[in-house]
């Protein structure tokens, strides 16, 4: 799967990723709403997008956990199974980073204190879509690094926007990511 997701950075599909372990508190649940928001936005308003892809890195393949069950019901429901991948969590995250277009950091409540993986994301010129909560707030630059959105379910619709703005705008996307690196270098 990964090897696909590296052949598919450039060429065939905006792939938008959030990583941490799945639970409620970061959020996974509301990023894949918002990225169903964000499919039926850009069928609804005709664009002209590669695919976009949702990666949630972070799973537990072998104890699913009742939250994570949900989260697969949900994909299943709506029936985006090709354009949700679940991989199993992993210390090491530099090959997913080198394979997508962006991250979203979607955790709630009180959000990220500091948020290594933004930093690393940022490190690999990736622009960061995050909740406006925590440390967060204090790495990205909204408007600049990436766009900053509210935290619960009044973030859901913010984000979808947020993915649709990236997904349709090559050029944005790329000089975000420059400034990102800029930002952490």
């Amino acid at each position: 799967m990964l090897f696909v997701f590296a052949l598919t950075r450039q060429f065939l599909s905006y792939n938008f990723c959030v990583t941490s372990g799945v639970s409620r508190g970061k959020g996974q649940d509301l990023f894949l709403k918002a990225f169903y928001e964000a499919l039926q936005l850009s069928q609804g308003r005709k664009l002209k997008v590669p695919p976009m892809h949702a990666v949630i890195v972070g799973s537990d393949m072998g104890a699913q956990t009742k939250f994570e069950i949900e989260l697969r019901n949900f994909v299943a429901d709506k029936k985006i199974q090709g354009r949700v991948h679940f991989v199993n969590k992993t210390l090491n995250v530099a090959p997913y980073l080198a394979s997508i277009d962006v991250l979203v950091q979607n955790s709630q409540a009180r959000g990220e204190c500091f948020g290594r993986i933004t930093i690393e994301a940022m490190a690999f010129q990736l622009p960061v879509l995050g909740t406006a909560a925590g440390g967060t707030t204090d790495i990205v630059v909204n408007g600049t690094t990436g766009w900053l959105h509210p935290a619960g379910k009044e973030g859901i619709t913010h984000l979808a926007e947020n993915i649709v703005r990236l997904a349709t705008n090559v050029e944005m996307r790329m000089s975000m990511g420059m400034k990102c690196y800029g930002r952490v270098k």
